[in-house]
């Protein structure tokens, strides 16, 4: 089990200033943005689209996953090659015939080695980030069994990202139905949500969450650190607006109601 520490002492004093200052109650402030700052979490939880990339997160995520494995080992299958020399050799398994015709290759194929099919050369080649940074040039003939490790590890796409989905909603959220499926599929319960708006001192809401996909302490820790940052900047500069003219974002005072 991963668990990280973080400091939240600068997003709650922002919390009890915007509270102070606007003249709203402490509890509506943390009911809100607390739940602002789990959507922000949700976001930026692996996968996720960046820049122009096309297709769902869920779609991106599990298609990195096939071509991390793919680098690790190759699967040599007939359709993907226009050589009939090649597609005869991975029909009869000849290593010997297929290692002659590719010596020469450039790219993927180049200085190719073979062997047989073990998720342990995908675990064995990612980094801390779970990624496979370059080609090992490892190819098998074992395409099923490749292919049924990389439905097996693409199921897990979402997990992180659907185990904050039951403490969202609880929050007030809406999820899709694939992150609550991934979720389901992470750990033997749900993330869980204490609600504890009613302390008149110290207001507060609880989320735990537990899946698999999460890489390490530093890489969660960054991915929360970094939504609560944007969350501060975020309401700062409401802050602002709401203080420079409550008439006109009146609309920005009655989402705390």
């Amino acid at each position: 089990m991963i668990t990280v520490e973080i400091n939240t002492a600068k997003f709650d004093a922002t919390l009890r200033d915007f509270s102070q200052r606007l003249g709203i109650a402490l509890p509506q402030v943390v009911k809100v943005e607390a739940k602002a700052l789990m959507a922000e979490v949700i976001k930026w939880t692996p996968p996720f689209k960046a820049g122009k990339a096309k297709g769902s997160a869920r779609d991106i995520g599990k298609e990195a996953v096939s071509h991390n494995i793919r680098r690790a080992i190759y699967p040599l299958v007939e359709s993907e090659w226009r050589n009939p020399k090649i597609k005869d050799a991975i029909s009869m398994e000849d290593e010997t015939a297929l290692a002659a015709i590719l010596k020469n290759s450039r790219g993927r194929a180049a200085n190719a080695t073979f062997a047989g099919f073990n998720p342990s050369r995908h675990k064995d080649a990612r980094d801390s980030r779970g990624r496979v940074n370059k080609p090992t040039r490892v190819f098998t003939f074992a395409a099923d069994s490749h292919a049924s490790y990389t439905k097996t590890m693409q199921s897990r796409v979402g997990m992180a990202k659907g185990s904050w989905a039951a403490a969202y909603e609880a929050a007030g959220g809406k999820t899709p139905a694939w992150m609550k499926k991934a979720a389901s599929q992470a750990s033997k319960g749900p993330s869980t949500f204490i609600n504890n708006l009613a302390d008149p001192v110290k207001p507060s809401m609880s989320i735990t969450s537990t899946a698999l996909g999460v890489r390490g302490n530093d890489k969660l820790k960054s991915q929360i650190n970094f939504a609560l940052n944007l969350r501060s900047k975020a309401m700062a500069s409401k802050f602002k607006r709401m203080l420079s003219d409550p008439i006109k974002y009146k609309n920005l005072y009655e989402q705390y109601k």
